[in-house]
């Protein structure tokens, strides 16, 4: 995309509603892959091997969730980016289970308390998806070496890039919680 304005950015969000129904009640909630390499189908695919058991990601109509399921994680995560905030979506809260939701009556974006969702659940294998570093930093605070980072940004607490669209980057956390004791 050459250039961002006003023009641009209604045409993209008026395309996505039409498309997959981006924060509506018609959303779609369930896909495949839509490209072959991106966090969403990295994300997918370590689901499906069992790499991971849990993604704690960040959607419309859901806020921070905590989800289990390959095409759940595909459709939730797989064609948007750069979201700050939203508003409960029916749609999206019965696929993905109000208890695995941070909170379904305000769909908070908050990561951190995502990922203590997700301990509290007893998954101990896990991946965050966050868009600030000082997330990143404090996930690798609280779960030590357990938790591998993705994003050039977040050296020392990288260990490898997941760039995605726009100027701002992903990062990815791939937690391998280990409770103590």
């Amino acid at each position: 995309m050459e250039g961002i304005t006003r023009e641009k950015i209604r045409e993209n969000i008026e395309f996505r509603i039409r498309d997959f129904g981006f924060c509506t009640e018609k959303r779609v909630v369930r896909a495949k892959d839509y490209v072959t390499f991106g966090v969403s189908e990295i994300l997918s695919s370590a689901l499906e091997r069992g790499d991971i058991d849990a993604a704690v990601i960040a959607a419309d109509g859901c806020g921070t969730a905590i989800i289990t399921e390959p095409a759940l994680l595909q459709g939730m995560c797989g064609r948007i980016s750069g979201l700050v905030e939203t508003s409960p979506l029916q749609v999206i809260l019965d696929a993905v289970d109000r208890d695995d939701v941070l909170d379904p009556e305000t769909v908070p974006l908050d990561m951190v308390k995502g990922a203590e969702l997700a301990v509290s659940k007893g998954f101990h294998l896990f991946s965050v998806t966050v868009d600030r570093p000082d997330d990143a930093v404090t996930l690798r605070k609280i779960y030590g070496d357990g938790v591998q980072v993705q994003a050039e940004a977040m050296r020392p607490h990288a260990r490898a890039v997941a760039g995605l669209a726009g100027r701002r980057l992903g990062y990815t956390c791939m937690g391998r919680y280990k409770p103590h004791g």
